[in-house]
């Protein structure tokens, strides 16, 4: 484990972990085209919901944009992860996140998460908990049967290859509260049916593919990692509100791929 004072707060990170890991080590920040774009849609006092919460990338900018006014409720299943996360939050002096040792989807129970070495290098985040058999049991919760709030500014999703049924299970939420969805869709086998139930709410989408670092990072460093490599991800806008300067990377059809947007 290594920490770290990096662009958006102070972070632990495992070295064994290829991703994140690397980028916080290497650049002090990570994939911070999304911060930026969250930061945007994000205000002080906001309560925002973040599923797959990983170690806190993106939970701490988070905490900080909606101030301790605000609420951050996070998870993420992988207890190990989940830990990290708890740790980052605390080391950041945040009072105002909620982090949950859970896997959400479309109904409660419980669910058997993948076995994962973390004594090994690898990418701790990229495991979906679809068909698992030899992990740890987690509760399985559903956010309309979960969460309780009468407001959500933003509902932030990466659960690999799992959002469709986190939204199924959050339709209720979703209808009466209108929340930003900012949702990850990097599996094309199923980004038709995802993009087409979030449509069926009346949302707006756009393809948001932000590098995973720049060349401006925080600690000055030549891209060595990951110099090429976006991340696929969609912002999508309820009936109500309206965003400018993504007109060219709206999702017009659910066939649509993000391919086909980069470059734009």
């Amino acid at each position: 484990m290594r920490l770290k004072k990096c662009r958006r707060g102070h972070m632990l990170y495992s070295m064994n972990d290829a991703t994140i890991g690397r980028l916080f080590d290497l650049y002090g920040e990570f994939s911070e085209g999304e911060v930026t774009l969250l930061e945007k849609l994000i205000r002080p006092g906001d309560t925002v919901i973040e599923v797959g919460a990983n170690i806190g990338a993106l939970t701490v900018p988070m905490a900080r944009f909606v101030g301790a006014a605000g609420n951050i409720v996070a998870f993420e299943p992988q207890r190990v992860l989940f830990q990290n996360l708890c740790a980052n939050i605390a080391l950041n002096g945040f009072t105002h996140v909620r982090a949950q040792n859970m896997a959400v989807g479309t109904d409660g129970g419980s669910v058997v998460l993948p076995k994962i070495d973390y004594a090994q290098p690898g990418i701790f985040g990229g495991h979906s908990i679809e068909g698992a058999t030899d992990g740890e049991t987690v509760p399985l919760v559903a956010l309309d049967q979960f969460i309780k709030t009468n407001k959500c500014r933003l509902m932030k999703i990466d659960v690999e290859g799992m959002e469709e049924d986190v939204i199924r299970g959050a339709s209720d939420l979703i209808t009466r509260l209108q929340p930003f969805l900012y949702v990850e869709n990097d599996r094309q086998e199923k980004s038709e049916s995802l993009i087409s139930t979030i449509q069926g709410f009346g949302y707006t989408l756009y393809w948001h593919l932000p590098p995973l670092c720049r060349m401006d990072n925080y600690f000055g460093q030549q891209l060595t990692l990951f110099p090429n490599t976006l991340s696929m991800n969609m912002l999508c806008v309820p009936p109500q509100a309206t965003v400018t300067g993504m007109e060219n990377m709206r999702i017009s059809s659910p066939q649509d791929w993000w391919k086909d947007f980069v470059g734009r």
